[in-house]
């Protein structure tokens, strides 16, 4: 076998090199894409999530490059990249729920909705959709979150005692524990989000949802289980031997080298499933699904994008213990203005009502 300067083999360079060139492709392209979403950032409740959604691709693509060069330091590149990805699947929820005209349009056309099946395993059990459905929905959702970037934390702490072995399903080490865990919130996540899908199909169908759903199935969840798939292979010892890296290099190697040349495919189907021409308006009428514009200059733009003030707010008000009673009260105040809109209204008609009477009698 020939080898480097540096004594590695030619065929890891080789995957590097192609990894590279694919890496970098995607990063250009989901750069100028996010870059267009900036320029004509007309629409930002759609914008927001849609750019920070791109940006999952070239953080995967350098990742992926890094620990093709630094193997011994992928475990710690790997807890930005992890929390990202969770972020990422509670963006594009945030996305189709902007899409859907928001959580109180929807609960307002729930009130019209029969009962549904739910998804698979469940099919045999219905539920009706009210507000509070959305709402365990987005728990469902946002646990995903919070599970994965405690789990990357603790895969950094595991790693450094010694205790994480990346690739062993033994019980004495934490590799184990936490595959099992992502495994379960992933689940319910992926769970929720179908959930949402056939609850809000009708309000979602103009924004072709499908096949943004498959993109992000594809980079978080496909290239989860992917890696997965990976270590049982190595435990089981399928792949061939190679001086100087065990099953476990090969793999993570593998893995590191498939998501770069799957990342260039994501970001030419991103390209397509995010457009920014229908946000490259300047009138309504143009731009049929944008129902509202809002021009901005770019440092604007950005600085919307950046900012998780709406995140944080979001997550408090999901999981805090007076979300029921705020929707109650939400709910009563409606009820009570209405009433006294009504109240007003009669009060007015029955004052022009007298005053008619007094002028026909003068």
């Amino acid at each position: 076998m020939i080898e480097t300067l540096n004594d590695e083999p030619l065929w890891l360079w080789v995957l590097r090199g192609v990894a590279v060139i694919c890496a970098s492709f995607a990063c250009c392209l989901s750069g100028f894409l996010v870059f267009q979403h900036l320029r004509f950032y007309t629409k930002p409740d759609h914008q927001r999530w849609i750019v920070r959604i791109i940006v999952m691709v070239p953080l995967y693509s350098i990742y992926s490059v890094f620990s093709l060069f630094f193997p011994a330091q992928h475990v710690y590149l790997g807890v930005a990249r992890d929390c990202y990805e969770a972020y990422v699947i509670y963006c594009f929820f945030s996305l189709c729920l902007n899409y859907a005209g928001g959580e109180e349009s929807l609960a307002q056309n729930f009130a019209t909705q029969g009962p549904l099946k739910l998804p698979f395993p469940f099919s045999c059990w219905s539920i009706q959709p009210s507000s509070e459905v959305l709402l365990k929905i987005k728990q469902g959702v946002l646990q995903y979150v919070l599970v994965k970037v405690g789990a990357s934390i603790g895969c950094l702490i595991l790693e450094l005692f010694g205790y994480y072995d990346e690739g062993q399903f033994t019980p004495t080490r934490g590799y184990l524990y936490v595959t099992i865990f992502t495994n379960i919130s992933v689940g319910i996540s992926l769970f929720c989000l179908i959930l949402f899908y056939k609850i809000a199909i009708v309000e979602l169908y103009p924004y072709k949802p499908i096949l943004k759903f498959i993109c992000i199935k594809f980079v978080v969840f496909f290239c989860f289980w992917q890696s997965i798939a990976l270590a049982i292979a190595a435990s089981l010892g399928w792949f061939p031997y190679i001086s100087g890296y065990d099953q476990r290099d090969v793999a993570a190697i593998l893995q590191n080298f498939v998501i770069c040349v799957e990342m260039a495919f994501i970001a030419i189907a991103q390209y397509y499933v995010y457009p920014f021409d229908i946000y490259h308006v300047r009138t309504l009428s143009a731009a049929p699904l944008v129902h509202e514009i809002e021009m901005r200059d770019m440092i604007s733009s950005v600085k919307s994008t950046v900012s998780q003030g709406d995140i944080i707010r979001d997550t408090v008000r999901t999981f805090g213990p007076k979300q029921s009673t705020k929707n109650e009260n939400n709910k009563n105040d409606s009820i009570s203005i209405t009433i006294t809109k009504n109240t007003d209204k009669l009060n007015l008609e029955q004052e022009d009502s007298d005053n008619n009477q007094n002028q026909n009698q003068n």
